[in-house]
Formats: structure tokens, C-alpha cells, sequence
């Protein structure tokens, strides 16, 4: 059951982190096409000066809003979805759909009438949501004042519950205390576990840990309590930590295909389509690169004369290996993308940065599963350093920024002009 919950919150994690660029993206398209510099906004109340990204109180934005920052302090009413990132950001006014927030320092001090979903170091909550809040990061607190309308769920290292959870309250941590109203269950896998005297539970108390929960005099809990002894891991990580580690490692991929559709969309295009025209050629390549080659380079070690060429071979060498496990991920995306979409809309085409961040996605989840992300891995990087073998015999050595001259490479324009749909 908890493998099973963890599985589906990284997926949920990889999809949320995927639509929040692709938002991003799409925004600051639409603002440039309108000769706007985002970095520039200062239109009905939105003030960014010196990294500090600000909506006033009384202004409403009838839309979804994205708050990029180092400090981003939302004062006025959001009646959409409102995105925020930086170093430290603050929700204190009505925000009508969802909050996503990720930073060092979060705090929602405004009610919310979706759900909360926030990442950072430190998570303040104090006032109502009228769904669900999930959270990730080192400290939670649900302030006295807080309402959660449905459930709450976190993962992380220290949780206060002082507010009101209407629902249930899920959470794999180190150290839980709760001091306020859960009318659901408590479910936690955590170290230590505390039920201060003025908490109320209306349902069960379910704990699986190092340590039998501390149930203060005074406290009140509706059904039973159950604890699960579980010795204390001596290697593992704690799943938060893991679960970050695969996230982050999204967001990097993400990137990664981000820079590599805008400054270098020719060597995605290449190369994706040397894989899916000629794809004996790339493995056969990439296979005799990554074997024959050391051969050869041992070889040439035997001889004295073939010191210096063995020494630039096999910085080559590892350098074409370094580049194909940097590359296979975005370009094998763009293969994986261009066929979904082409099943999807037919003739329709769709632009190269969608296609290549689906595509990278979706390798990404492929790759969390045990086994079967180690074979893809594998073939993954002998597709692209066969691929890349390939380009590279194809232009001597040179590095295809860009796109060609009638090519566009973010819009999704083909080489004879044509704009794809978006």
C-alpha cells in the first residue's frame, strides 16, 4: 500500500512539475508576443523590482497567475490557479483555484478554494483550504487557525498539526506532533509520534515506526490505536529524501530539454531521426563504440608509439560516452513524443519543445521502474552514442546549434517553412 501511494505521488509529482513549465513556457511566450519583457511587468498593481515579485492588495487577477521570484509576496485575489516559485514566497490573499507553490521559505496565509500543493524547506499554513493540502519538505506547520477541507498529506521531516483536518492526515516524516482536530484517520510512518492533550481525532490512529506514539492525558481519539513496530533503517534514506532525489532529478531532465529545444533543436531533430530511419545503424554503432573501442585503446597502451593518439582517443571516448548518457533521455523523448502525438492528432503537427518534454516525461517515468529502467537505460545510451557517432561522421565534428535557415526551433516550424500547430 505504501509503495503503491509513493508511486503514485511521484508520477503525480513528474506530471504537476511538467505542466508548470509548460505553463511557464506558454506564458512567457504569450507575454513576448505582445512585446511585453516578463521581467519588466508593471501593469495593475504586479511590481518586480530587484527579484521581488509583488500583486497588491485589492487588485484581482481574473486568471491564472505565475509568480516567479526570489521573493514573492501575493497580497491581491487570484480567482484562478496561482503558481509561485522562488527563494521565499507568501500567499496572503483569495486564491480560487489551486496553490503550487515550491521555495526555501512557503507560507499560504490566504484562503484557498482548491488545493495546496507546496514544496520547500519550510511550510507555514494558516488559514482555510477547501481541499486538499499536499506538502513536501524538511518542516510543515499547520498553523491554529488553518483549516484543511479534506486531506492532508506529507512528506517530509517535522510536522505540527495545530489546525483542522477535516479528512484524513497521511504522513511519512521523522517527528509528528499533533495539537490540533483531524476528523479522519491518522496515518503516519514517522520515528516519533506525539498526540499533545488538546488534540482531537475522530478516527483511528494508525502508526507504524521506531516507537509507540505519546498519547498526552486530555487527548481524545474516536477509534482505536494501532502501532506497527519497524526497527529504524541503518542505510536507507528517508522516503522524502528519495522522493526528492527522483523529482529533482525531473525537474533537471526537464531543463535539460528545455535548453536543448531551444539553442540546439537541429542535434534533437538529427538525431531522433537517425534513430527512428536507421535504428540497426545506431545500435550497431553504439554498440561498437562502446565495446570495440576499449579494445583498441588497449591496444594502443601496448604500443609506445600509440601513447599520445591513445590518450586523445580515450578522451574522446569518454567524452562521446559522457554525452550519449546526457542526451539519450531529451532525444529518445523526442522519438517517444513524435510518435504519441502522430497517433494522437493524425496530421497534426505539434511543436518541438511539447513533443521533446512529454517525450523526456515519459522516459523519466519508464525509468523509475526497477529492472526494466536499467535495460532502458542501457539501450538508451547505445541508441544516442550511435546516433551521435553518426552526426558526427556526418559533419566532422561539428556541433548543429540551431536550426537550419528557413527553421524555427521553438515554434515547431519544418525545414521548408511550414509552421506546425501548437
Amino acid at each position: 500500500m505504501r509503495q503503491k501511494f509513493i508511486k503514485s505521488f511521484i508520477i503525480f509529482i513528474a506530471f504537476m512539475t511538467l505542466t508548470g513549465v509548460l505553463y511557464g513556457v506558454k506564458a512567457w511566450g504569450q507575454e513576448m508576443e505582445k512585446g511585453i519583457k516578463p521581467w519588466e511587468v508593471d501593469i495593475q498593481g504586479e511590481r518586480e523590482e530587484n527579484s521581488l515579485m509583488e500583486l497588491a492588495p485589492g487588485k484581482v487577477v481574473n486568471d491564472d497567475y505565475f509568480a516567479p521570484g526570489r521573493v514573492v509576496i501575493i497580497e491581491g485575489e487570484v480567482t484562478k490557479n496561482l503558481y509561485m516559485a522562488g527563494e521565499e514566497v507568501k500567499s496572503r490573499g483569495p486564491v480560487g483555484g489551486d496553490v503550487l507553490a515550491a521555495g526555501r521559505a512557503v507560507e499560504v496565509a490566504g484562503p484557498v478554494g482548491g488545493d495546496v500543493w507546496a514544496a520547500g524547506q519550510r511550510i507555514l499554513l494558516n488559514e482555510e483550504t477547501k481541499k486538499g493540502v499536499v506538502a513536501f519538505g524538511e518542516e510543515l506547520v499547520l498553523a491554529l487557525p488553518a483549516k484543511v477541507g479534506t486531506n492532508l498529506i506529507y512528506f517530509g521531516k517535522s510536522l505540527l498539526a495545530e489546525g483542522l483536518v477535516k479528512g484524513n492526515l497521511r504522513v511519512f516524516a521523522d517527528k509528528v506532533t499533533i495539537a490540533g482536530k483531524v476528523d479522519g484517520d491518522v496515518i503516519a510512518q514517522v520515528n516519533e509520534v506525539t498526540v499533545a492533550s488538546r488534540a482531537r481525532i475522530g478516527g483511528n490512529l494508525l502508526v507504524k515506526g521506531a516507537k509507540a506514539p505519546q498519547v498526552m492525558p486530555g487527548a481524545q481519539i474516536g477509534g482505536k490505536v494501532e502501532f506497527t513496530e519497524m526497527a529504524p533503517p541503518v542505510t536507507e534514506k528517508p522516503i522524502w529524501e528519495n522522493v526528492w532525489v527522483k523529482v529533482l532529478a525531473l525537474i533537471k531532465l526537464l531543463v535539460l530539454a528545455l535548453l536543448m529545444a531551444f539553442f540546439a533543436a537541429r542535434l534533437l531533430r538529427d538525431g531522433s531521426e537517425i534513430m527512428t530511419t536507421r535504428p540497426g545503424l545506431s545500435l550497431g554503432l553504439g554498440l561498437g563504440v562502446t565495446v570495440l573501442a576499449p579494445l583498441v585503446l588497449i591496444i594502443l597502451c601496448a604500443i609506445i608509439i600509440g601513447q599520445a593518439a591513445t590518450l586523445v582517443m580515450g578522451t574522446f571516448y569518454f567524452s562521446l560516452l559522457a554525452l550519449g548518457g546526457l542526451l539519450f533521455k531529451p532525444v529518445v523523448g523526442l522519438v517517444v513524443g513524435n510518435f504519441i502525438f502522430r497517433y494522437l492528432q493524425k496530421e497534426k503537427q505539434t511543436a518541438l519543445i511539447w513533443t521533446v518534454l512529454l517525450g523526456s516525461t515519459i522516459i523519466w517515468l519508464v525509468c523509475l521502474v526497477p529492472y526494466l529502467g536499467a535495460v532502458i537505460n542501457v539501450f538508451g545510451l547505445l541508441f544516442t552514442t550511435g546516433a551521435l557517432a553518426v552526426l558526427l561522421t556526418r559533419n566532422f565534428l561539428t556541433w548543429p546549434w540551431g536550426g537550419g535557415k528557413n527553421e524555427k526551433t521553438i515554434s515547431g516550424t519544418t525545414a521548408s517553412g511550414t509552421n506546425a500547430a501548437n
